[in-house]
């Protein structure tokens, strides 16, 4: 038997019609609009909360969006295709916010993280294929994109800048920098960046048609100085220095064993400073039987002894001439450069060591016959750069 109870409540005038447990509750407003409900049925929802299981959904069943209300405007839309918009009736993508007006106090996306070692993360996955089966990504391809783009106009896609990551193949990838949409910098899989380039071999590689391509500014900088830097690394401007010259006399006559440190008669008393320390000559004449010879140079701290000088790796040792010598052939020419960093003011001596493949006797240096020309034919020179 249907029990029909109507009662009448003040204001506003709603009218209840209670029926039995398995059919609706249906409420009449005022304006005679109705709302029918299910009280007693699973899963039903209701405000403060739900306990409906593995049965939870919210929503239309019929080819409509579904709109979200605060303050009788639309607030957020979830459309049929699945794109959610946040102050947008149109969404144009998965998730679209737009703040018309709303400033800039209060734009437009915040992530805050608290507890130990917990930090804002937005996380940017990419791969082939389908979420049920990803596949891997084709090498220079893009993995996600940050863009800022401006209405010109006429669109906001002309006046593009943004940070796009390519995958690079397996565990590598780079990040790409752009300004005005073309890419003005690239930071590689390993690390090189590139100004200008796309292929950086280097940790920096700068690349700039016109002069100037790098400006550094730190209160050393001025007219004229060169950039240097202190046993560290760090790199500041300084005044160049005026080039001081010395050219050894002419050779005298030497006769070298082979394997023997020989003094060159040859020494350059340095100041502290940078120095650029350059040697060219047309070095010496062989003894007969000597078909090919090495001659090495060094510095020494003393000129009695071969001492190596601590100013120069591994003493300066350098093969400064390998040459096979031919019948009537008794000259070689050689030259080098070291830059060394002298801190007290010091002495340095030139020593030759001299071997033939051919070692049974002496090799012979003469004047007019190969000795040290330095006034002739060649010089060493010492360049003060620095101070």
């Amino acid at each position: 038997m249907k029990k029909i109870l109507c009662m009448l409540l003040l204001a506003p005038t709603v009218y209840i019609t209670a029926q039995t447990s398995e059919t609706p509750e249906t409420v009449v407003t005022q304006n005679g609009k109705k709302v029918t409900f299910f009280p007693n049925l699973e899963p039903a929802w209701y405000l403060g909360g739900n306990a409906n299981g593995a049965l939870k959904s919210i929503g239309t069943k019929d080819n409509f969006n579904l709109p979200f209300m605060t303050n009788n405007t639309e607030r957020m839309t979830l459309t049929t295709g699945g794109f959610l918009g946040l102050n947008t009736t149109t969404p144009q993508s998965a998730f679209n916010i737009v703040n018309d007006n709303v400033g800039d106090g209060y734009d437009d996306l915040s992530i805050v993280s608290y507890g130990d070692n917990y930090s804002g993360a937005i996380f940017l996955n990419s791969a082939k294929n389908t979420k049920a089966d990803p596949k891997a990504m084709d090498v220079n391809t893009v993995m996600g994109t940050i863009a800022f783009r401006g209405w010109n106009g006429t669109s906001y896609y002309d006046a593009y800048s943004g940070i796009r990551g390519y995958y690079m193949g397996t565990k590598n990838s780079d990040l790409r920098f752009y300004t005005s949409n073309t890419e003005k910098l690239r930071i590689t899989d390993v690390g090189n960046v590139g100004i200008g380039r796309q292929d950086p071999t280097v940790k920096l590689d700068v690349y700039n048609q016109t002069a100037g391509a790098v400006k550094i500014v730190d209160g050393t900088q001025g007219a004229g100085k060169v950039l240097t830097s202190d046993a560290n690394g760090l790199a500041t401007w300084q005044s160049p220095v005026s080039a001081s010259t010395f050219i050894a006399p002419q050779g005298t006559n030497l006769k070298l064993t082979y394997d023997t440190w020989n003094y060159s008669k040859r020494s350059l008393s340095l100041s502290k400073g940078r120095w650029i320390i350059t040697l060219t000559d047309r070095s010496f004449g062989f003894a007969p039987g000597a078909t090919y010879a090495d001659m090495i140079a060094g510095w020494s701290s003393s000129a009695s002894s071969y001492i190596p000088s601590t100013l120069f790796a591994n003493g300066g040792h350098t093969c400064v001439s390998t040459q096979a010598v031919p019948s009537g052939n008794k000259y070689l020419n050689w030259n080098y450069t070291f830059v060394i960093d002298v801190t007290t003011p010091t002495t340095i001596y030139l020593f030759f060591n001299i071997s033939s493949d051919v070692r049974t006797g002496n090799v012979s240096i003469y004047n007019g016959e190969g000795g040290l020309y330095s006034t002739a034919y060649g010089a060493l020179i010492a360049q003060k750069v620095m101070e």
